[in-house]
């Protein structure tokens, strides 16, 4: 069986390798992006299954490349699960334009594989 490709976008090192060590332990495939721009050149390089990013990212920011994602037909059909810690600040509105699922920071990790097997239909 093929393993799903999860693509972790974040700049902070501690937090991406917290979530490619986990997601490895539990049989996905991990590739690790690190801002906007990096994620959007990895999605069309890898085609991953899901994405998790990070909002506050630089050169490209997380909405930004969320957005791009979901705007191009080859891609909008892969999940994307947006975290940050600062989900309080942004309206409710402009969330639920971009991604398809949100987790805040620091990441429960067992909450985040539940969202992601229900994302992939595991």
């Amino acid at each position: 069986m093929e393993k799903k490709k999860i693509l972790v976008v974040d700049d902070e090192e501690k937090s991406s390798k917290l979530l490619e060590d986990y997601f490895l332990e539990k049989g996905y495939e991990v590739i690790i992006a690190r801002d906007g721009q990096d994620a959007l050149d990895k999605t069309r390089d890898c085609n991953p299954h899901l994405i998790i990013m990070d909002i506050v990212l630089p050169r490209i920011n997380g909405w930004e490349a969320c957005m791009q994602i979901k705007q191009d037909p080859r891609y909008d059909h892969i999940p994307v699960v947006m975290s940050s810690s600062l989900f309080e600040e942004y309206d409710q509105p402009k969330e639920y334009q971009a991604g398809d699922a949100y987790i805040n920071k620091p990441v429960n990790l067992d909450h985040l594989l539940s969202i992601v097997k229900k994302s992939l239909n595991q």
